[in-house]
């Protein structure tokens, strides 16, 4: 900032009461006319006609996951949140979610959320099992909207790519290896048989209550079945069907029974093929080569899960659906098929690890890939994949398999029932029971910088580089999404000379969400008569250091998060504890607060906090951090400083350019 223009603000305050005063002489005006803030000023136009020059909008979003009777969390991100290694291992992005809520009880929410304005797509995820991982959304004309398919085309949207041996049921894949299939496929693996799968919602709300089991109540831990210390033994990894079952304390002969698998959920990366097998009880075979293996689901993948995220494949176009089952069958030595198979049978699972594979443009599923099955003496490692428990509420078995290393048990999980229920019932499985349900509170943040301008309210420099903060706030909420803590986060990033005065930074909240804060970090002040936050009084001295102001919520001072009102940060210039006169920069559109010198507002060249030709602001909220500051003296949207800023003046600050401050 040059010497002429520290200068020309010393001389605006003279020069405005010299005009007043001189206006009183020849006019006569009354006292009360002097005082008027309008006097002297053109009329200010209709704010509908300044832009704002928000990089935000507020989007509509309505989730509904077709879940009966489940709550969950869920969490929005700009950006896809998964990293895709070298080796098919998958990482969570150092990131933070620009959104987060609870849905309703029945899985649905509806609310309003706050984006940058360049996000076109946005990305949905959730914890539960049972429920699509991540997926993307839209964002059209403001709203985005999502409701899970809760059905599987049993037609394929291109030609039939791989077709087993034979007419019908059981197709051959690999006779060599006794591999047969219970259905015909097409694209990725999709079965095309009319009716072969069938989704049913309720299954989501077992998958929950069983999750919260396993993790102790919560959604939110990291691991699998094997987390809730289980006994992981080739003991329980089958099931049998009995010859006998009791029923209401009588003893009964099993004539035969039917046999369905509940697909709940994926947690692998590979593309795994799951099947089945089955031998008499009383006469196991001493490897795999001596039964029959039938494949139930040729690639048990979902929408949301690598590679059905969005990016190698649409997310529309998984084979599978997370919570559908599929009947098994018996199928005896002639080949006849049956619904139901007879008493005296062990029923037994295996993996091929990645089997569904793509090379060159080709889909297929390689047989000569890993076979990973729940038997565990016929594993190549002789290790135990597989883990089956009883639930104690429902009586049904859960199966969690590991196609890898790691030991969790939920690469995939089913579970499986039987007609009638008890012909499967073990009392020496290990057995879970529902346990205490938590749902633990959760947060996300919004991050950005702040800019201002301190030669308001004459034309300045317009390079917004005399205070800029950054900043994060962080809303943590409840399962009601009851807002439970706000912590706000700022940092002065300004250079050193940006600007000779001493300006304070300041931030203004809504009476009605002030909460409690006590007590404050050292050198923040609170301002009860203009409810705001004095956070650093001289912004030159507290360059790069962060300051933190925590703010709680209870009883009736709660609100739901759908209320959550936005802070108006602002600057003081030349700030002086004591002056209630005092000039404040505000973002455009936003009030200055009571303390601030009203006579000001509107003059010079001030509209809104906006300059009057509509093309620069006195202060911006960028949503970015790390934003490369303007160089002195030189106006934002110039040739050499964020060009494409004029386009976006010109296109009305909508979605034309948005992605400007990017582009220096």
């Amino acid at each position: 900032m040059k010497s002429i223009k520290m200068l020309k603000k010393s001389l605006v305050p003279t020069l405005f009461g010299i005009c007043l005063l001189m206006g009183a002489a020849v006019t006569s005006c009354s006292k009360t006319d002097l005082y008027d803030p309008t006097y002297g000023k053109e009329p200010l136009p209709d704010p509908g006609t300044v832009p704002d020059f928000s990089t935000r909008t507020t989007v509509n979003l309505t989730v509904d996951y077709v879940a009966p009777s489940v709550k969950t969390p869920f969490e929005v991100y700009a950006e896809y949140p998964y990293l895709v290694q070298p080796d098919g291992s998958v990482v969570k992005k150092e990131i933070e979610p620009v959104f987060a809520a609870y849905t309703d009880d029945n899985g649905q929410f509806s609310g309003q959320m706050l984006l940058p304005t360049v996000v076109s797509t946005i990305f949905l995820c959730t914890p539960s099992l049972g429920l699509p991982r991540c997926v993307d959304v839209a964002v059209v004309n403001g709203t985005a909207s999502y409701k899970r398919i809760d059905s599987v085309a049993s037609k394929s949207t291109r030609a039939q790519v791989i077709t087993p041996g034979g007419s019908g049921v059981p197709y051959t894949v690999d006779p060599s290896k006794l591999l047969y299939s219970l259905c015909s496929w097409g694209s990725h693996g999709r079965p095309l048989d009319n009716g072969y799968l069938t989704t049913d919602p309720t299954l989501v709300a077992f998958a929950n209550s069983l999750q919260r089991s396993l993790w102790n109540g919560s959604l939110t831990k990291p691991g699998g079945l094997n987390n809730s210390n289980k006994v992981v033994s080739e003991q329980y990894t089958n099931i049998s069907i009995a010859t006998q079952m009791v029923v209401d304390g009588q003893v009964l002969t099993v004539k035969d029974a039917g046999i369905r698998l509940a697909f709940l959920n994926e947690g692998a990366w590979y593309q795994n093929t799951l099947g089945y097998y089955y031998y008499p009880t009383d006469k196991r075979p001493a490897d795999p080569s001596k039964v029959k293996k039938y494949i139930l689901l040729p690639n048990a993948s979902t929408p949301g899960s690598v590679p059905f995220d969005g990016y190698t494949f649409s997310q529309s176009s998984a084979p599978v659906r997370a919570c559908s089952w599929v009947s098994l069958k018996y199928i005896d030595d002639n080949g006849q098929v049956f619904d139901r198979f007879p008493p005296g049978y062990t029923i037994g699972w295996f993996v091929i690890s990645d089997g569904f594979q793509y090379r060159n443009g080709t889909e297929y599923l390689d047989t000569g890939r890993q076979f990973i099955y729940s038997n565990q003496s016929w594993n190549g490692n002789g290790k135990s994949s597989c883990i089956t428990l009883t639930d104690n509420t429902t009586g049904r078995v859960v199966v969690g398999f590991e196609d890898g290393g790691d030991l969790s048990y939920e690469d995939l999980l089913f579970e499986v029932e039987a007609d009638p229920s008890a012909a499967i019932y073990d009392p020496n499985k290990p057995s879970i029971s529902g346990g205490t349900i938590v749902l633990p509170e959760q947060e996300y943040s919004i991050s950005g910088t702040l800019a201002f301008e301190d030669n308001w309210p004459e034309s300045g420099d317009y390079d917004l580089n005399d205070v800029v903060i950054e900043y994060k706030r962080v809303v943590t909420f409840d399962n009601q999404n009851q807002v439970k803590k706000l912590t706000d986060h700022f940092k002065p990033v300004q250079k050193p000379d940006g600007a000779l005065f001493t300006n304070a930074f300041a931030y203004q909240v809504d009476a009605t969400q002030l909460g409690s804060f006590a007590p404050l970090p050292e050198g923040v002040e609170y301002e009860a008569a203009t409810n705001s936050f004095i956070v650093f009084t001289n912004a030159k001295t507290a360059i790069g250091k962060e300051s933190v102001i925590t703010r709680t919520f209870s009883g009736g001072a709660m609100f739901n998060k759908s209320t959550l009102k936005p802070y108006n940060p602002y600057i003081i210039v030349r700030y002086a504890p004591a002056n209630k006169k005092r000039v404040e920069v505000h973002l455009p559109k936003f009030k200055a607060t009571s303390y601030a010198d009203q006579t000001l507002i509107g003059t010079l060249n001030d509209v809104y906090y906006a300059d009057k030709s509509g093309r620069f602001p006195f202060a911006i909220d960028l949503p970015v951090t790390g934003f490369k500051l303007v160089t002195e003296h030189v106006r934002i949207g110039s040739n050499s400083e964020y060009p494409l800023y004029g386009k976006w003046v010109d296109g009305g600050c909508g979605t034309a350019s948005a992605d400007w401050y990017l582009h220096k």
